[in-house]
Order: structure tokens, then sequence, then C-alpha cells
């Protein structure tokens, strides 16, 4: 018998948090202990467990599991459990691999040599759908899943929910299996309305249909719907599956390894479920660690469906290179063909860490922080992501990568970019972007627009934004300034008589989910077109780029006044329903040029 020697933690990009244990001969395993969001708190648990298990034998594990479990009196829950998700998954690769075999051989060998795998496509505010699910079926896939809906209000309009299931139509006429993920994000109201109008068109599992804290409600909807139903990742372990199996009110079991306790318990949980005919199909946004643990499990559990997948996930993009085929050796594990990837047959977990660029870029990783949806009262609603935390990190570690840009699935920047240099402006002309993100805009019009000498100048209200700007600029040498400013609020001296181009890319959307109020009782949305047409000097241009929006809306929102619609960016359309639409609008006014 073997005692541990060391544990260790590395938070890497683009969200993750991965585990290595050793032993006194130098045997090692890698786990993880991934919880969006939470990493330090995660930390702080591993800290103290790595403390307590520090000289424990190595090859007990369940042992280690019930002593993390059982004799701390405060049991289970997302933190505790993912800290020991990440030590057991690190304990059995150490184990197998210190015998020399493939982790399912440790677990009763195979059932099945290849597992099917879904993707993802769509992002937190699923659009373009179409295009993404023809890429993943480029790439291998037979299946995806998509969020059913962005944020809905506790009693919305029954029309949010239309666009859900003429999203779930045009994946399946594609030939594809669709899973759609509510996300917890409905509340009963909507999510039984949801369920029923999609009941025709079979999607392969609704996902988080409610909260999992709502199971009488979950209960009370599996009797309303034939559409299955999945859920799991926020059950940290068997005494949370329990109730509902007992009550029946589950299809799919969907338990993540990085929070329910690792191997050990996953594997407890899939028996319970097979007992009462639950199918599994194991939670996976995270890293190829995490991965590699569910494909084990996946290859001798025999009602395991279905394995999640993160590669292109929109987490991983809004990180640059970083995806589930970073961090190993061999990235060949991961290819799809024909909707399976193969089983994995190396020692342990079957994949190799590559400790190097681990340990390269946990030196300057930053915790992944969530954001959250606003209600147009301003009321919280459930789950988004956060990028430019993320996107520091990865500029720090690879100057190459400059962060996100958003809405480049519609080439947005380029063709705003053409638009404006068609106009024949000087190059003396002066810009203010609203918004700015990674500056991406101003610096395509200084380096490729022609507009070499006029003052630019970029605002947002993220301090992380303007910071990657600002270090971009500097990067490239590029005299363009970049502001903390929030545009709602008072004015700046910089502002002076306006600008002669004054940009929006996503703004206006952002702050059209903005309940606050101005002094006349005006939501905020319809304040903004007086703040942004005294940004415009006279005679001067307001270009607007919106997904959420129409061209005739955004005509009805700033055209009237001293603002005149002049012109618009050409996208490519689409068709649906004998209708013609696009993804994303960019509308061009003028000032009058009257002072």
């Amino acid at each position: 018998m073997v005692k541990i020697k060391s544990i260790e933690y590395f938070r890497v990009l683009p969200r993750w948090l991965f585990v290595k244990v050793c032993d006194e001969k130098d045997n090692y395993g890698w786990g993880e202990s991934t919880l969006e969001g939470h990493t330090q708190a995660v930390e702080g648990c591993l800290d103290a467990l790595i403390e307590r298990f520090q000289g424990f034998e190595a090859d007990d594990i369940e042992h280690l599991w019930q002593c993390a479990y059982r004799l701390g009196f405060y049991r289970g829950g997302p933190v505790l459990m993912s800290a020991l998700s990440g030590i057991d998954i690190a304990l059995w690769d150490l184990k197998a691999r210190r015998l020399q075999v493939p982790l399912y051989e440790l677990l009763g060998g195979v059932v099945r040599h290849k597992v099917r795998v879904y993707a993802w496509i769509g992002g937190d505010r699923p659009r373009d759908v179409e295009n993404a699910a023809k890429a993943r079926i480029e790439q291998g896939f037979t299946a995806v899943k998509m969020n059913a809906t962005a944020d809905v209000d506790w009693l919305d309009s029954p029309r949010a929910l239309e666009a859900s299931v003429e999203r779930l139509r045009i994946v399946k006429a594609l030939g594809m299996d669709v899973g759609l993920d509510f996300h917890g994000r409905l509340h009963k109201p909507m999510a039984k309305q949801l369920a029923k109008a999609l009941e025709p068109h079979c999607p392969l599992f609704i996902e988080e249909p409610l909260l999992s804290e709502h199971a009488e409600g979950i209960k009370q909807l599996s009797k309303l719907t034939t559409c299955p139903i999945a859920l799991g990742e926020r059950l940290y372990s068997r005494w949370d599956v329990k109730r509902f199996l007992e009550d029946a009110s589950v299809d799919v079991l969907q338990p993540d390894i990085s929070h329910c306790g690792g191997i050990s318990e996953i594997r407890k949980i899939a028996a319970m479920a097979e007992a009462y005919d639950v199918a599994l199909a194991p939670h996976c946004p995270l890293g190829p660690i995490a991965l590699a643990a569910c494909m084990q499990v996946a290859m001798c559990t025999p009602n395991f469906v279905i394995q999640e997948m993160s590669v292109g996930i929109h987490y991983n993009t809004e990180a640059g290179e970083y995806d589930i085929h970073n961090y190993i050796h061999d990235k060949s594990v991961w290819n799809v063909t024909d909707g399976y990837v193969a089983g994995l047959k190396g020692l342990g977990l079957g994949i190799e860490v590559d400790e190097d660029e681990v340990r390269k870029v946990a030196a300057i990783a930053i915790a992944w922080q969530p954001k959250g949806f606003r209600g147009p009262d301003g009321s919280i609603r459930e789950c988004w992501d956060s990028t430019y935390t993320t996107d520091l990190s990865t500029h720090a570690l690879n100057p190459a990568h400059t962060g996100t840009d958003w809405f480049s699935d519609s080439l947005a920047s380029q063709k705003v970019c053409s638009y404006l240099s068609s106009l024949c402006l000087p190059r003396t002309t002066t810009f203010l972007d609203l918004g700015t993100g990674n500056g991406e805009m101003l610096f395509r019009l200084r380096e490729h627009g022609g507009f070499t000498s006029g003052k630019m100048m970029g605002v947002d209200y993220s301090l992380a934004s303007v910071e990657l700007a600002r270090r971009i600029a500097g990067q490239k040498n590029l005299d363009i300034e970049f502001e903390v400013w929030d545009i709602m609020g008072d004015g700046k001296p910089w502002l002076g008589g306006g600008f002669d181009v004054v940009l929006d890319k996503g703004t206006f959307d952002a702050v059209s989910l903005c309940a606050e109020e101005d002094g006349d009782g005006r939501r905020t949305c319809e304040g903004y077109r007086d703040k942004v047409e005294g940004m415009v000097k006279p005679g001067g241009r307001f270009l607007i780029t919106s997904c959420n929006w129409t061209e005739q809306e955004l005509g009805e929102w700033f055209g009237g006044g001293d603002l005149v619609a002049e012109g618009r960016v050409e996208y490519p359309t689409f068709s649906f329903g004998g209708m013609k639409g696009q993804s994303v609008y960019s509308v061009c006014f003028r000032r009058d040029g009257r002072d």
C-alpha cells in the first residue's frame, strides 16, 4: 500500500479546475473539480481536503470518499462535492495507471466500444442555429443541444416561446436529434406551455424544465408532457437524486462527474437509475479530464445513452484557443465519426495530460465569473455568461488572442467598416464606439478603413473590457483612447461638440434589458436616443448594429427628430414560413446638419 504524497490543483482557461494526486512512489492521476463561477470556493475546500488526506492510502478510494462526505457533519452541496470529485477522479486514474489498465477495467469492463456524443449550438441567446447545426454535421455529430430560450419572465407573453419551437424545427429538418436545455430559466407557467408546444416536434429531451429545487413542479410537469425530461447537473449525490426516481418524474439523469462526487458516486447514481428504468447522460460542458472520466463510465454502464461534449461551446470559444483539445497530448481521442467517439483504450482515464501547458496557463488564469440576465423591470433572471475576465487572461498568455468579437458569425465588423469606407469620409473623421468591448471595431477602422488620423474613443461600462482594449491598442501601437463610462450617466468633457461617427454594436440591445428609469419616468432605453443624438455632431452619423431589433424597429426607435435614416449594411437573409429575415441588422442615421 502506498500513501498520498501530494494533491495539487490548477486553475486553467477557459473556466476549469484540474487536480493532480501523486503517491509516495510517484504514481499520479488527474481529476477535475470545475464548478463554474465558484472556482475560489472549491479551491478553499480543496485546501481543507488536501490537509486532511495527506498520508491516506492512495488505493483506499471509497474510504477517502466516505471520510470526506461523512466526517464533516455538514454534507453534500456543490462546493464540497466538486472538490471531492476532482480528488476521486484523480485517485481512480492513479490506481488504474499503477495497475497498467484502462480505468473501465476496474469498473467491470466494457459494455460498449464507442460512445454517442452531442455538442452545443446557439449560445446563451440562441440564434443562427441552422448554420451552427450544419457545422456540427460536418464535424461528425448527429445530435446537438441548444438553449431553449434566452431569458424569460415568470409569466411572459406566449410569443416569447415561438422562436424556441421554430429553432427546433429548423435543426430537426437537417436530420439531427436535438436536446433543448431550459436551463432552469423558465418558471412553471412558461415551462408548461413550452413543453406542450415542443411535443409535436419530438425533442431528444428537455433539460431542466424547472430548477431541481422545484421537485414537486417537475413531478407535475412530467405528467403533462410526453417529452423526455432530463436533469441532474444540480444534484450532487445519490441522496439528491432519490426523490426524482421515486417520483418517476425524470427520464434521463444527467449527473455531472465534476459536481456529484466523481466516478465513485456517479456509478452508484447510474445503478440506482437503472433500477427505475431511467437512462444516464452525464452532464459535461467542462474540460478534457471530466470528459475522459465520463467516457470511462459510459463504456461500462448499461443504461448510458449519450454524452455531452464541450468542444466549441460558447464558453470555450470566448477564451479563444482553449477547448477540450488543449491540455492533452493526443487530440485525436475526441474525433467524432457518425455521432460517436471511439472508446478510450489508454491507461487510466485514457488521456495523457500535458502538464507543461497546464502549469503555464495556471500561472495567469483568472477565475471565471458568471453574469446574469435582467428583465425589463430590472429584476434578476436566470444565468448568463461572462467574457472579459477570460479574455484578459487569454491575452496575457497569448497576445495574438484579442478577445470576443460580437456578431463575428455575421462578419458585422467587416461589413460595418466597408460601409463606412464607402461613404468617402475624410481620414480625419472622429469616432466614438459605445460598448466598445475589446476595441475590435476601432482597430479595424484605424488599420483597414482608411481613418488614420481622426480622434477615436471607445467606451464601455466594463473595466475588464477597457483594460483589454488598452492592452491591445498598446500592442498595436495605435492612438486610440478607451475609457470606462456608463453612457446613460453624466456627460464627459471629452465629448465636446460630439463625434463625426458614433457606433453602437449591441449596446442598445443590452440597454433594452434594463428597467431603470430616468428623472422623467422613462425606461433607460427610452432615453437612449436622446443621449446618443447629443454625442453626434450636426451632419454626423450614428450607425447601430442589433440582433434584437429589426431595421423597421430601429427606425422607429431612432428616426425622427434630428436623426434621419440614411442607409443600411447588407447581410445575408433567410426564409422561414414564407417570411424573410436576418440574424443581425445595421442601420445608419445622419444627424440634421443644423446646430
